[in-house]
C-alpha cells in the first residue's frame, strides 16, 4: 500500500521515503519467503499457473489459436507467479504497473514448447528444471512439459 501511496505522492508526512522503502523491502521479503514454499505457492497460484499452461498447451495442439494472452493482476499476483514458476526474484516489491512476460518459444521440429520469463523487460531465470550436473543453476528457458 505504501508503494502505491508513494507513487501518487500521498504518503502520510510521518512516513519518510526511507521508511517507505524499508516497509516495501520487508513486505517483499515476507511474500517471497512464504510463496517460495512449494505447497503454499501451489495453493496460492495453482489455478492461474494451470490456466496459463493450458492456454499454451492448447496452442501447441491447435496452431491457429491465439498468439497473445493478456492477464491483468495485482503486484502480489506477480510475486505469486514468480514463486510458482520458481523464477529468480528481485529483492524489492514489483514496481507500480509492472508486467511479467512469458514468451513461448518453439523448437525447430515444433514438438516442444519452451518458456522464457522477464519482469519489466529483465530476464528472469527459472529453477524449475535442474540437472544434477548443473548444481541447481537456473535456466533462461524451460520446457513447457516441466509445468504439466
Amino acid at each position: 500500500i505504501t508503494k502505491c501511496l508513494a507513487v501518487r505522492n500521498m504518503l502520510p508526512p510521518e512516513i519518510t521515503n526511507e521508511d517507505q522503502i524499508a516497509i516495501s523491502s520487508n513486505a517483499a521479503w515476507r511474500w517471497y519467503t512464504n510463496l517460495r514454499n512449494e505447497r503454499l505457492s501451489y495453493l496460492a497460484m495453482g489455478d492461474m499457473v494451470r490456466l496459463i499452461t493450458e492456454n499454451i498447451a492448447g496452442r501447441k495442439r491447435v496452431p491457429k489459436r491465439k498468439k497473445l494472452w493478456i492477464y491483468s493482476a495485482h503486484d502480489s499476483t506477480l510475486i505469486g507467479l514468480m514463486c510458482a514458476f520458481r523464477l529468480e526474484q528481485p529483492t524489492e516489491w514489483p514496481e507500480y504497473a509492472s508486467f511479467l512476460k512469458i514468451e513461448v518459444l518453439t523448437a525447430a521440429d515444433e514438438k516442444e514448447y519452451y518458456l522464457r520469463f522477464s519482469l519489466n523487460g529483465k530476464l528472469l531465470k527459472s529453477y524449475l528444471e535442474k540437472n544434477d550436473d548443473e548444481k541447481g543453476d537456473p535456466h533462461s528457458i524451460i520446457p513447457l512439459s516441466t509445468l504439466q
